[in-house]
């Protein structure tokens, strides 16, 4: 049986990428730069005006009255069961919002299950707030209260 040379070549280049790799992939890579941001109370007017359009389509698509939307409240309504004292679930959201209006993307730390968060993502990529202002940092972050509908 032959054995393969690993003392230099292309076996010690794939070795640098592997772990280069798995460097960055843990985050301990080079810093990312940050986003810049502003306060509410910072923000400009059009920019405060925009993110309650924003935080009211957002809780407007929760509301709706399909699979998606029953099927989180259904799991709401389950979470508050099993712990009638906890308080709403709160998440904080990160929109991105294109020059159209629509939704681009969406960012939250997962909810108790997958299909949560997954229908959490459907119903607020709905959410048509308009166009926002062309100056405007994004993404936009939002604080949502998740309660199972009375």
């Amino acid at each position: 049986m032959k054995r393969r040379d690993r003392s230099g070549g292309a076996y010690a280049q794939w070795v640098t990428y592997t772990l280069a790799s798995a460097i960055l992939a843990a985050g301990y890579g080079p810093a990312m730069p940050q986003q810049p941001s502003k306060s509410a109370a910072e923000a400009p007017l059009a920019w405060r005006e925009f993110s309650a359009r924003l935080k009211a389509e957002c809780e407007k698509t929760l509301q709706a009255d399909d699979e998606t939307a029953r099927r989180l409240q259904a799991t709401l309504e389950t979470l508050r069961a099993s712990s009638p004292d906890q308080a709403p679930l709160r998440v904080l959201v990160s929109v991105w919002v294109g020059g159209v209006g629509d939704v681009d993307r969406i960012s939250f730390q997962p909810l108790p299950t997958e299909q949560a968060s997954a229908d959490l993502k459907t119903l607020l990529s709905r959410a048509t707030p308009g166009a926002p202002p062309a100056d405007m940092l994004q993404p936009v972050r939002l604080m949502l209260s998740l309660t199972p509908r009375q």
